[in-house]
């Protein structure tokens, strides 16, 4: 609801696998699904270094995957990846 209310776009979503009220998973099927968002790059940050959740992520529409901790060159390596990666499509 507050994204169709917003006036202002969304360049990015960065968001936890694990949320308190959520399942990040869930977000990013949801947010992958809204017609203003579908195109958006999205990066996923998380503890989970298991490879099925890494690919389930990728297959729902993530744009980039972050295992915690990272450092900051290692997001901004992510996020650049992502500025790119939007642009290429």
């Amino acid at each position: 609801n507050l994204i169709d209310q917003s006036q202002t776009s969304i360049d990015m979503v960065i968001s936890d696998m694990h949320l308190p009220d959520g399942v990040g998973l869930e977000i990013l099927h949801k947010l992958k699904s809204h017609p203003i968002l579908k195109d958006c790059p999205f990066l996923v940050m998380s503890t989970e270094s298991q490879q099925e959740i890494i690919i389930n992520s990728f297959e729902a529409g993530a744009t980039n995957y972050i295992l915690k901790p990272f450092t900051t060159e290692d997001l901004l390596e992510k996020l650049n990846f992502c500025w790119v990666f939007n642009f290429l499509e």
